[in-house]
């Protein structure tokens, strides 16, 4: 059995001269047998439509996980937009002026 795997290696797996598969119809005969044929041209074809399909509906898949992402992320940032915006608003205010918007909105948020 050991010599015979040897003697495989040399001589080409799955082929003629392999001794483990001398009585099985080989891989490399299938191949063989189908690119010449009507057949294996039809195959060949379906395959390459199938991989074409499965590219574009990767593509789409990823596409649209990134339009999640860049839609998240503009949310996040327009949200630090207004606080920035009403941070410099409250800083404009006198100090007068932003001691009554803190009281107010204390008693605001005390009522919910």
């Amino acid at each position: 059995m050991f010599l015979d795997t040897l003697s495989n290696v040399v001589a080409g797996p799955f082929t003629g001269k392999d001794k483990l598969a001398h009585d099985r119809f080989g891989l490399i005969g299938i191949v063989a047998g189908l690119l010449g044929s009507r057949l294996g041209r039809w195959a060949a074809l379906a395959l390459l439509g199938a991989a074409t399909v499965a590219l574009i509906l990767w593509r789409v898949f990823a596409a649209g996980q990134a339009s999640v992402a860049a839609q998240q992320t503009q949310e996040t940032l327009t949200h630090v937009l207004d606080i920035v915006r009403h941070d410099q608003a409250l800083r404009s205010l006198s100090p007068a002026a932003r001691r009554e918007w803190l009281r107010r909105y204390a008693e605001d948020r005390g009522r919910r």
